[in-house]
């Protein structure tokens, strides 16, 4: 096919080539690959300025979207490539052959720069979703960080730079311009244009931009950036809309069901479930005493999801304890999204809740706002996931018949070990949604734990172990 390119596209192909050091800043849908690979074409066969060029990306646009837009486009045709995924003995073959570009996932990144057992020469690399470097404690950003002085010309590529706000710019730009606008050291950057948040005395949990913070920042990384948006540049015709009518037999019938019925999520609380329908899901919402659970599962279809807040701040041992054993549900799990606002969660029928049903529930805005969620501190999936502590099973050997009294406290599930996710099913998630969520619950169950270990190192008055302990959390 031949590339005719828009104007914004001749626009960033040109800003590459013209900039050794680029942050792309593109929406989905305006051509990030094509427009990279275009430039890179150039700067390779036109300039000779470019000699290796490495890509680096998530696993299925490293293992697709790269080589099918190269395949695609006629002008680029005479460019060579090998992919570099797959197993350690599939790699080093992919790396072993002669190609203009290599492209790898970027979990694979480190072991391209400290294991693989070949120099890493590239004078040009493409970080394909420079969003995934955002946290400069991962081994991904430690790896490139260190091989960054010998790369001659970066190209950074992304459509959501900032997604959990401006601290995230700083390990993003500290790999392209190493440190030049934005600061060496993450401490300069927070001291210079934020304040601290969320506290507790000296203690800091996180951090808001100043005011003038926002304009600042872009100012200084202005000249190596280029940012567009799809709605001013994509020019896309009046929408036309036509109903077709399809009948379907009974055997096509229920195979297309479980589509037809995922579409919109039936939800109701406990107080506005009908005695004569059946939902989805079913949320409880704080849990009274006399709780009628019959009545609430009665109202779940075979399939739908039970779930139930409750703040533990003055709630006893005991009391929480009683919950978890009278919730109807086999073997329901439990997550704590909060140091107070807790939830449990189940499946009516008697197998194990799994990753699609609960991404689903917590991701559909219908049921959010209907089932009123966000009391819960659940509205984020990821957010959720990592908090997860265990099954009832996992839980209830941390109650003591002798502390039935107590307060129940987060330290309660405070272990060694990550709670067990085998449950997760991998076959029905895409595989980097799979690696991202492994990496979110990784990193925030250690957060939770450092947090829990110094609230309760504070009350036994050791506070030089709770500043510690609360410090590597902060970091982390």
């Amino acid at each position: 096919m031949k590339f005719a390119p828009h104007d914004y596209q001749a626009y960033a192909i040109d800003y590459i080539e013209t900039h050794p050091v680029a942050a792309v800043l593109l929406d989905m849908g305006l051509g990030k690959t094509v427009i990279s690979l275009t430039a890179i074409a150039d700067l390779l066969f036109d300039s000779f300025v470019a000699h290796r060029v490495l890509v680096i990306a998530p696993l299925r646009v490293a293992r697709d979207t790269w080589p099918a837009e190269i395949g695609k486009w006629s002008h680029l045709q005479h460019l060579t490539y090998t992919v570099a995924v797959g197993t350690a003995k599939e790699r080093r073959a992919a790396l072993m052959r002669s190609a203009d570009i290599t492209i790898i996932n970027r979990e694979n990144l480190s072991w391209l720069i400290e294991d693989s057992g070949f120099p890493f020469d590239y004078d040009t690399v493409i970080v394909d979703e420079l969003s995934s470097f955002k946290n400069h404690q991962s081994k991904r950003f430690k790896a490139l960080l260190r091989v960054r002085p010998t790369i001659k010309r970066i190209i950074g590529l992304t459509g959501t730079p900032s997604s959990n706000g401006l601290m995230d710019l700083w390990a993003e730009f500290r790999l392209l311009d190493m440190g030049q606008r934005l600061g060496r050291f993450i401490t300069q950057y927070r001291n210079t244009y934020f304040m601290p948040d969320k506290r507790n005395g000296e203690i800091i949990y996180s951090y808001k931009p100043l005011p003038f913070a926002e304009d600042a920042i872009y100012r200084k990384i202005s000249d190596i950036t280029i940012s567009m948006r799809s709605t001013d540049h994509l020019k896309m015709p009046e929408l036309v809309s036509t109903q077709y009518e399809v009948q379907f037999s009974d055997a096509e019938a229920e195979r297309y069901a479980p589509i037809f019925t995922s579409v919109k999520l039936r939800c109701a609380t406990a107080k506005t479930a009908a005695t004569n329908a059946v939902y989805d899901i079913v949320f409880a919402g704080e849990v009274p005493a006399d709780l009628n659970w019959s009545a609430l599962t009665a109202r779940l279809n075979s399939k739908g999801v039970l779930a139930c807040a409750f703040d533990v701040e003055k709630m006893t041992a005991g009391r929480f304890k009683s919950i978890l054993e009278s919730f109807p549900c086999d073997d329901p799990h439990l997550w704590m999204p909060g140091e107070r606002d807790w939830l449990l969660t189940g499946r009516r029928d008697p197998y194990v809740l799994k990753m699609d049903a609960m991404l689903e529930f917590f991701t559909q805005s219908d049921a959010l706002v209907s089932v009123e969620a966000a009391e819960a501190g659940c509205c984020s999936a990821p957010e959720l996931f990592a908090n997860y502590v265990g099954t009832r099973k996992d839980v209830l050997p941390a109650f003591k018949d002798d502390a039935a009294q107590a307060l129940v406290r987060p330290e309660h599930f405070l272990s060694a070990e990550v709670p067990d996710i085998a449950w997760i099913s991998p076959k029905e998630m895409d595989a980097d949604i799979v690696d991202g969520l492994a990496e979110c619950i990784n990193r925030a169950q250690a957060v939770r734990r450092m947090v829990v270990r110094g609230n309760v190192l504070a009350r036994e008055r050791k506070m030089d172990e709770a500043i510690e302990a609360w410090s590597k959390a902060n970091v982390s």
